[in-house]
Formats: C-alpha cells, sequence, structure tokens
C-alpha cells in the first residue's frame, strides 16, 4: 500500500516539463501499440470470418464424388437415391441437408460476345440462399425450370447481358450441344472468380445435355448444422459410405477444394502475429525509456526514502506502480481508439479493396469483446513485467549522493 501512494501521489507531479513530455510520448507509444494490435486482430478475424461465410455459403462443407489428385473432380457419374441421401442423414445427425451438382465447361454467347464460363446446376435441395442475399437485381431460378439461370455481375457485364436477356450456351463435352437460357438474375458476391466466370442454373438441364438419368451426377453436396470440426465429421461420412460398399466415392471438405484461399488467410495470420511481437517491443521499449526518467528524476526521493528505512523492494513497487497505471492509461486510450475506428469502418466501409485481389471490396472487421480483454491483460502484464528490469536501477542509487543533488 506504501508503494502504491506514493506511485499515484507523484506520478503526474512532474516539475520539469522535459519530463512530462517524455511521459506522454510513453503513453502515446502505449496508444498507438494497443490500437494498431487491435486492429490487426479485428482486420484478420474479419477476413476469416467474411471470406469464410462466402465460400460456406457458396459451397456446402462436406461433398461426395470421384475425385483424383490430377484431374480434381471426375466427369464420371456417381449413382444416388432417395434412400441413399435418408440412409446418410440417420448415421450423421449433423447433416442438414444434401443436395447434388453437376460442373461443366461451356461457352456462352450473346448478341455481342462470348466468354468461357462454367456452369454449375445445383438441384432444388439447393435453396441458393447464399445468391439470394448476393442478387444485385432479378431472382434465383425457378426449381422447376431447367431454363432459368443466374450469372455474375462481371459477367453479365462482359457479355453486356440485362435481366430478362436470353443466352445462348455452347456445351462441347461428347458432342455439341447448345442451349438457350434466360437470365432471371444478376449477383455480386465480390469474389472475383466466381462473378466473372460462373453461371448457376438447374441440374437437370445438364443432366439432359450429358444424358444421364435422373440418379446420376457429378457430386453430392452435404451442408452441415455445426461447421466446428470438418475433419471429424469428414472421417465419419467417409466410413458411412465404406460400410455403404461405396469404395469409388470420397469425401472432401471445403479446406481441401479451396487450400490457397484458407492457406492465404492463415498466412495473415502469420503476419498478425509478428505485427503483435513489434507492437509489443515498441510499447515496452516505449515505457522502459519512460520509467528510466522518473527513475532519475526522482533520484533525491529515492535518497529520502531509503534514508528513511525504505526497503528496496517498496522503492522498485513505486516506480512498478507508476509504470502499470502509465500503461492502463495507454491501453485504456488505444481500445477506445481501436474501438471506434472498428466500429466507423463496419458502419461506413470507409477503407476500400480491389475484390480481385482481396475477394472483398472493403477492409472487414470484427469486433470481440473477448479478444479486447485477451489484449490488455497480455499488453499489460507483458509490459508491466519488462518494467521490472529498469526499476532494479534504483538499487544503485546511494542515499548520500542522492541527497546531496539538487
Amino acid at each position: 500500500m506504501f508503494a502504491a501512494y506514493i506511485a499515484l501521489k507523484t506520478i503526474f507531479q512532474r516539475t520539469k516539463s522535459k519530463s512530462k513530455v517524455i511521459i506522454w510520448i510513453g503513453i502515446a507509444g502505449m496508444i498507438i501499440s494497443v490500437c494498431v494490435i487491435q486492429l490487426a486482430i479485428a482486420i484478420h478475424s474479419g477476413f476469416k470470418q467474411a471470406i469464410t461465410q462466402a465460400i460456406f455459403g457458396y459451397e456446402a462443407q462436406l461433398q461426395i464424388g470421384k475425385y483424383n489428385a490430377q484431374e480434381g473432380i471426375s466427369n464420371e457419374p456417381i449413382h444416388f437415391s432417395d434412400s441413399l441421401v435418408q440412409i446418410l442423414k440417420n448415421q450423421q445427425s449433423n447433416i442438414e441437408r444434401v443436395s447434388h451438382y453437376i460442373l461443366l465447361p461451356s461457352l456462352a454467347q450473346s448478341k455481342t460476345d462470348i466468354e468461357g464460363v462454367v456452369i454449375k446446376g445445383v438441384s432444388k435441395e439447393n435453396p441458393l440462399t447464399f445468391f439470394s442475399q448476393h442478387l444485385v437485381e432479378g431472382r434465383v431460378p425457378h426449381p422447376d425450370s431447367s431454363l432459368e439461370v443466374i450469372m455474375g455481375k462481371a459477367l453479365a457485364q462482359k457479355l453486356q447481358i440485362k435481366l430478362g436477356d436470353k443466352l445462348k450456351l455452347f456445351f462441347l463435352q461428347h458432342k455439341a450441344k447448345a442451349r438457350v437460357v434466360k437470365v432471371t438474375g444478376i449477383f455480386q458476391t465480390n469474389m472475383h472468380s466466381i462473378d466473372e466466370s460462373t453461371i448457376i442454373g438447374s441440374v437437370s438441364l445438364l443432366q439432359k445435355l450429358l444424358e444421364w438419368q435422373a440418379g446420376q451426377t457429378m457430386g453430392l453436396e452435404v451442408w452441415l448444422k455445426d461447421k466446428t470440426d470438418l475433419e471429424q465429421e469428414r472421417n465419419a461420412l467417409q466410413n458411412t459410405l465404406r460400410r455403404l460398399g461405396m469404395f469409388e466415392q470420397e469425401v472432401y471438405t471445403i479446406y481441401q477444394l479451396y487450400p490457397n484461399l484458407f492457406n492465404w488467410i492463415d498466412l495473415q495470420g502469420g503476419h498478425v502475429r509478428i505485427i503483435i511481437g513489434l507492437m509489443l517491443l515498441v510499447a515496452t521499449m516505449n515505457m522502459t525509456c519512460t520509467l528510466l526518467v522518473l527513475i532519475l528524476e526522482q533520484t533525491r526521493t529515492i535518497g529520502i526514502l531509503k534514508a528513511m528505512g525504505s526497503r528496496e523492494g517498496q522503492i522498485r513497487g513505486i516506480f512498478v506502480y507508476q509504470a502499470g497505471v502509465l500503461i492502463a492509461l495507454g491501453s485504456g486510450i488505444g481500445n477506445l481508439l481501436g474501438t471506434a475506428c472498428i466500429l466507423i469502418q463496419q458502419r461506413y466501409k470507409i477503407i476500400k479493396l480491389n475484390p480481385e485481389n482481396y475477394f472483398l471490396d472493403y477492409v472487414p472487421m470484427r469486433f470481440n469483446l473477448l479478444t479486447l480483454l485477451w489484449i490488455d491483460l497480455g499488453v499489460i502484464a507483458v509490459c508491466t513485467a519488462f518494467m521490472l528490469f529498469p526499476a532494479l536501477y534504483s538499487k544503485k542509487i546511494s542515499p548520500i549522493r542522492a541527497l546531496r543533488m539538487e
């Protein structure tokens, strides 16, 4: 209590203007460090959440199909039935729904241009909720219509297609075939690879083109209720298929289908850890210099306290307490500044991005109160612990020499 009382009583009672400036510089360094750490974590968390939600909306968390490392998804059909889907749901209660799909490359021709595209035919079990949320205009195709499609805004601009226009699709599998479809909706996901080259339609259209039966498809999409542990769900589903004698089918998680994207997110996490380390170093160095200034300025006070019989631990405690107050003050202001920046960006999306490079057209930031508390505890604990070292300098101060100082 003695150390805390003296520390709080004298911390801002500076007689020299230079020391006041140095103290506030130390606090400013702490504010900037905490603010930058909070923003770095918020941006990484925001990117991870936004991109994961987008991918999880576009693709199911698990997919079943014939895959190989060289060619990816096989063009050979797999057989499915309602009874198979029901068995899968009975075996794994975490399955929300199962849909099927076909992916085919195609040439899309409008009145003015022609572009290479990928058309994804989906079954009626897939309600296209993700694309409904990202529609710029129009509506998603009707489940019973095989000649209605939606396309990305970037692709529509290339082809100069408007809502309600007709589009001719050419398919070159086995023998050339063409179909005329109607564009009922235009979406914008801000994911470059989807918006510029993807058309969404009915799986029945592609089944007819490939001359497949209703029970044949390219793959099954398994949508999960709880998406926490995809690897465990994948293993369980793979074992179920093996028990059913389906040895040719493989189950893949969405992380395996988009490894580059999720590796990129993980790489950003490494950058965030580097930023946190650098900011902690900056904050620690700032407060170390500030504490040394406090000790040198109060050399005479230290001499008096020693002459009065104060213990070394009590004197060190004074300066550690003072450093702790400055660290807490800087952290608090840094938190307020960082939180204000996050909330402003969330509301107004001031900082923009090129979606072709970053998959989003703005910088996403995610505010998390628990993360904020961990930042505070971590910064205060690390910086205060390091303050013990400069505080040891007070041990070298001689009471006789200190009392002679003016």
